[in-house]
């Protein structure tokens, strides 16, 4: 009996060894086997989000995600603003996904397999090695899964809710999966004690959170004139009135929703399909499961499908296929729960032939990969190769601050080099001037 426990033992250290290996390989293939220089929505992430505690909270521009530029705000504290440093917090909600994994009991033949779902996902890769909070979103919905998945007596009720306002408050095109979630949890909740729940954990952090972000970025679209603590507090008394519907304005109707399209159910598809075909096919069968489990103890999940679709309609715009990223684990943790008690899958789960060949099949995606030849020409074109190059050039000749008739991209990516190269420190007053400038 021992000899047979000390060869688990081994055979599940062996692979859980591997997995780590294949973590650094892929972060090694993401970050350090070609040159990615600093894209454009990089560094509006870094200067103007990740820089300073003023502007963590300000929405001027859908990209800014706070509780996820928060982390970037700390470790530029702690490290300063090295780029790949600011690449390894998305690298490392990626791996926190394995961790929500490991906590639900799967085993390891599970976990490959979800590394190589995550690889037939060329946009999840993407933005793996991309400042942005995609992958943090990600993270926060399978977590949110974990948690409804284990909700007995709704004893989650409270943690579910107060990670959906992260959510929605993070990334308003969240709500896609955030409002399903909460007319599921709604349904099959007890209905007095979830609206007290919901009015504490949920409405009232997102009314008080986005009422600060309303201010902040009111007061940025008008372009005040100076960040001194006095002069914001005598700027916001004389113009709080347009302060608030500008701000109100730029948050919940910012041209790119406002614009957008109305909903075309096939031009949705084929948009969905066209950009990510894996993560199109995975949605799908997940719609499908879904279907088929509607009368089972599985039924929650099956209703936030069908809530989840129905909020397509209900917003009635055509989304970015790319939101579609922060789902797609939430998708794959539905299709594990869905099938994880059919008999072929428990054959493959515990067959530890199988892991060999899932570690092969994962080690050559690995050495496949390669960063800029997954990357979209729209992503391509927003990875400043030129400007980078015209930036290093002027700056190691003399670092100081020049404006040639940049454009605003290239004065970002200037400054964004002129902190690194010259080992400055960001000053957010001389950024804005150089910036406007």
């Amino acid at each position: 009996m021992n000899k047979i426990l000390k060869k688990i033992n081994l055979y599940n250290l062996i692979t859980s060894l591997s997995i780590i290996i294949l973590f650094l390989f892929f972060f090694y293939k993401l970050n350090f086997e070609e040159f990615i220089p600093v894209s454009g929505d990089e560094l509006s992430s870094i200067l103007v989000y990740s820089s300073n505690i003023k502007t963590i909270f300000l929405k001027n521009f859908p990209g800014n995600e706070p509780f996820f530029h928060f982390f970037g705000y700390l470790k530029t504290l702690i490290i300063g603003y090295d780029l790949i440093s600011y690449r390894a917090i998305p690298f490392i909600f990626f791996v926190l996904h394995f961790w929500v994994l490991n906590r639900m009991k799967y085993k390891n033949n599970i976990l490959l397999i979800f590394f190589i779902l995550i690889f037939f996902s060329s946009n999840f890769k993407y933005y793996t090695g991309h400042y942005t909070g995609y992958i943090f979103s990600s993270f926060i919905f399978i977590l949110i899964f974990y948690f409804i998945k284990n909700n007995e007596n709704e004893i989650y009720n409270k943690s579910i809710l107060f990670l959906l306002f992260i959510q929605i408050y993070n990334h308003l095109v969240n709500l896609y999966l955030v409002l399903p979630i909460i007319l599921s949890l709604f349904i099959f909740s007890k209905k007095k004690k979830f609206i007290k729940d919901f009015l504490i954990y949920y409405l009232l952090p997102t009314i008080i959170f986005y009422s600060i972000s309303i201010v902040l970025t009111g007061i940025s679209v008008l372009k005040i004139p100076s960040t001194n603590f006095n002069f914001v507090i005598l700027f916001v008394i004389d113009n709080f009135q347009k302060i608030l519907l500008e701000g109100f304005d730029r948050i919940f109707f910012y041209e790119a929703y406002s614009s957008a399209e109305k909903l075309n159910i096939f031009q949705m598809i084929e948009d969905f399909f066209n950009l990510n075909t894996s993560m199109f096919i995975l949605f799908s069968i997940c719609i499908l499961l879904s279907f088929f489990n509607f009368k089972n103890d599985k039924k929650i999940f099956s209703l936030i499908i069908f809530f989840h679709i129905l909020t397509f309609f209900l917003i009635n715009k055509n989304p970015h296929p790319r939101i579609f990223t922060g789902f797609y684990c939430f998708y794959i943790f539905l299709i594990f729960d869905f099938l994880g008690e059919k008999k072929i899958i428990l054959n493959i789960v515990n067959n530890k032939t199988y892991s060999l060949i899932l570690l092969i099949i994962i080690l050559i995606q690995l050495t496949n990969f390669n960063y800029l030849k997954n990357t979209t020409p729209s992503q391509y074109y927003d990875l400043n190769f030129a400007q980078n190059e015209i930036s290093t050039n002027y700056l190691k000749k003399d670092c100081k601050l020049i404006n040639n008739s940049f454009s605003e991209i290239q004065k970002r990516n200037y400054y964004f080099n002129y902190i690194n190269l010259c080992n400055k420190k960001f000053n957010l007053n001389e950024f804005l001037n150089y910036y406007r400038s």
